[in-house]
């Protein structure tokens, strides 16, 4: 069997190809250094159990020594860095994903949040994930009440 082929044909398909490398890439367009203009964030869960007020923090790599937690004025704020292996340098990555930098977050207690007591706040690291809990002189789940309609 005989086939020919299209120059024509067999140039848009490199094109293609080429186009959707590139795309494909981490580096289409400037993405990338686009990426690390943005500050890192941790994504959050914040929920009452068991008469504490729980936060859970993505942190994935994050050392414990980088975490700081600090309770002021009804607000927890909660910072880390995620750092760069210093032995491995950039002339040496075929290609890199990850960020590193500094993350900050801040959260506002609900108004009705009175904290138990300070010395009784508990933050644990483990398996990249920041549980914070603080404990609570009542719930702050609003009281529901049927009323009676006459």
């Amino acid at each position: 069997m005989l086939m020919l082929r299209n120059p024509l044909t067999q140039r848009t398909q490199t094109s293609l190809d080429s186009f959707l490398n590139q795309f494909l890439n981490e580096d289409f367009l400037g993405w990338r250094d686009l990426q690390w203009s943005f500050p890192l964030t941790a994504g959050t869960n914040i929920y009452e159990q068991d008469g504490q007020l729980m936060f859970e923090l993505e942190l994935p790599g994050v050392q414990r020594q980088d975490v700081k937690v600090r309770l002021e004025d009804h607000t927890l704020f909660i910072s880390g860095e995620v750092r760069q292996d210093e032995n491995i340098k950039d002339s040496q990555y075929w290609s890199q994903g990850r960020r590193y930098g500094r993350l900050e977050r801040s959260f506002q207690l609900p108004e009705n949040a009175v904290v138990e007591s300070a010395k009784k706040i508990n933050a644990k690291l483990e398996d990249g994930i920041l549980k914070v809990s603080l404990p609570l002189k009542e719930s702050l789940k609003a009281e529901a009440y049927d009323i009676k309609v006459d």
